[in-house]
């Protein structure tokens, strides 16, 4: 011990309490695995239900726990928002048949129009839409799975004839969020068509990940290992990956096609390309040549955000 604190402590009574105070602090717990995953898989939609203005926190809240709970949750949880979506689409077209086989009636349109479904189909919806950003693939096999593309045409072509008829300018509040839905699908599905064309047509090259250094003003390899770990997760439909190279990591985000240094916060562009496997010939005195690198692009992105001079030197890549 040492004499010099021990003598401080007899002089001093506020660092005696002080002390005994520390001691006295109960221990905190974290939140085990268990209470973690009852609150993703029965609270989180219960929370949406009854604030609905929460849905873009609740979308980080989703994609942070997919990155903890791993794909297989993702699924299940995209699973439970499509079947709600269509449990809602179903309890509304009963309401408009009932609707359509009374009198004209502003009491029923309002039913119709305040329904409890309207409010879970806007929410459902929404967040799915805003989910479709960051995992575009998963969303739209999931949207394909439970036929939610036919659901919501046919309820919007069933609500606007229904109001049209009753002459109702009010819309519900799942409306946008719904053609919205559906231009996101559209346009996964191009991006999907595309993107199984060009793997067919270079199935037989090899896929090769490049990070595009601004100052020498050239694209470079990525290493094998990291390559191997990049490409994996875009397959995988990961909307990001992360990776570790000479003791720094990076993040690698696939809808903005740009590599981000988690210390230095600096973007560097990145692009996907097709290199056709080298086939190694013998010249006459025996030696191997060197063939010509071969390479074609599938995508780019834009220039980097991050592009000061200044940035530090061992942010660049081998």
């Amino acid at each position: 011990t040492n004499p010099i604190a021990n003598r401080e402590l007899i002089t001093n009574p506020t660092s005696i309490e002080n002390l005994n105070q520390e001691k006295s602090l109960p221990v905190i717990e974290s939140l085990s695995k268990e209470s973690v995953d009852r609150f993703t898989d029965s609270i989180m939609l219960k929370i949406l239900d009854i604030l609905p203005d929460t849905v873009y926190k609740m979308c980080e809240l989703v994609v942070t726990t997919m990155h903890r709970n791993g794909i297989q949750w993702r699924d299940h949880f995209l699973e439970i928002i499509a079947n709600d979506i269509k449990t809602s689409y179903l309890n509304l077209i009963e309401l408009l048949d009932k609707n359509l086989l009374s009198q004209q009636d502003e009491e029923l349109i309002l039913l119709f129009l305040n329904d409890h479904h309207n409010s879970v189909l806007f929410s459902r919806t929404l967040l799915m839409s805003l989910l479709f950003e960051e995992m575009p693939f998963p969303c739209a096999r999931i949207a394909e799975k439970f036929s939610l593309i036919n659901y919501f045409c046919i309820l919007i072509h069933r609500t606007t004839d229904y109001l049209k008829k009753c002459n109702e300018k009010k819309t519900p509040t799942w409306l946008a969020p719904a053609f919205i839905f559906i231009d996101l699908y559209e346009k996964v599905s191009l991006a999907s068509k595309r993107r199984a064309i060009i793997n067919q047509n270079y199935r037989d090259y090899n896929r090769v990940w490049q990070w595009f250094d601004e100052r020498a003003v050239r694209w470079n390899n990525y290493p094998a290992t990291q390559n191997k770990q990049i490409d994996d997760a875009y397959a995988n439909g990961e909307p990001s990956c992360k990776i570790v190279i000479q003791r720094r990591n990076y993040i690698i985000q696939f809808n903005t096609m740009l590599q981000t240094n988690e210390d230095t916060h600096n973007k560097r562009p990145i692009m996907l390309t097709f290199s056709k496997p080298s086939t190694k010939t013998t010249n006459t005195d025996g030696s191997v040549p060197i063939p010509p690198t071969s390479s074609r692009t599938f995508s780019a992105s834009h220039t980097s955000d991050d592009d000061d001079d200044d940035d530090d030197d061992d942010d660049q890549q081998p």
